[in-house]
């Protein structure tokens, strides 16, 4: 099995990490070596002590950036040069709920592709981009997952990405700066990507979040929370029904 080390990101308002969390960082520990859990702002005391409990360190910095910065001042205080003795880096967030069904399915069969980078899932290529409404948004591994392995952190280029990274000052920077980016830029580079769940396997462009239904019945392991508060009109639009998967209050069904 490979050995594996995470930077997970979490945000809340109030500091308060809630049980899907707390069950989504235990349920990755089969998995994951090290887990470096980093924080846009102050925990708890709860909350604290409840992450401490199944990650291996806590950071807590500065709400700026969004998960972009995060996941850079995660991998600055690893060390670039100290990823050598892991096999593959994953970058993770708190806007998933899961896993759903065991990630032991989906790791067995990512871990048997020949690939330089991977995620849960993956956005189809839009021919307009809704950001910019200019030019075309390119397919891409969504960023709420992501793993690279050792030929890839490793290189010069991975460093260089990270380090180069612009300001990141909106969700749109984060989108169109990092999110939409990284996928064809180290593509283009000669580094080859897939994911475990795919546009092509469905009929959206977007199916980890429109394709509800089916992919959970094709045993996806997560379900995307912007899925249950996302703009309604793009709900209707894109006949998007999530009833029978709602949440209530703070407590996850997950944990």
């Amino acid at each position: 099995m490979s050995r594996r080390i995470a930077v997970a990101f979490f945000y809340d308002e109030h500091g308060i990490v809630d049980d899907y969390m707390v069950h989504l960082l235990k349920s990755m520990k089969p998995f994951v070596e090290r887990t470096v859990f980093v924080s846009n702002g102050q925990l708890t005391s709860d909350s604290m002590s409840a992450v401490k409990a199944v990650a291996d360190e806590v950071l807590i910095r500065e709400n700026i950036g969004f998960d972009v910065w995060a996941y850079r001042d995660g991998l600055e205080h690893i060390g670039f040069e100290n990823l050598s003795q892991y096999d593959e880096l994953i970058l993770y967030n708190h806007t998933f709920y899961g896993p759903i069904f065991p990630f032991s399915e989906m790791f067995e069969k990512m871990e048997a592709m020949p690939l330089d980078f991977w995620g849960i899932s993956m956005h189809g290529r839009l021919e307009l981009n809704p950001f910019t409404l200019n030019g075309e948004l390119p397919a891409h591994i969504n960023s709420h997952f992501i793993a690279i392995r050792k030929k890839m952190f490793l290189s010069s280029h991975f460093s260089k990405y990270w380090k180069e990274m612009e300001k990141i000052e909106s969700y749109e920077d984060s989108i169109l700066k990092h999110e939409t980016r990284f996928t064809k830029y180290f593509n283009e580079l000669g580094y080859k990507s897939d994911a475990y769940i795919k546009p092509e396997d469905y009929g959206s462009f977007y199916p980890v979040f429109i394709d509800v239904a089916e992919t959970i019945a094709n045993r996806s392991p997560i379900l995307k929370r912007r899925a249950l508060f996302h703009k309604s009109l793009f709900h209707d639009h894109n006949a998007i029904d999530v009833q029978s998967f709602k949440f209530v209050g703070r407590k996850s069904a997950f944990g």
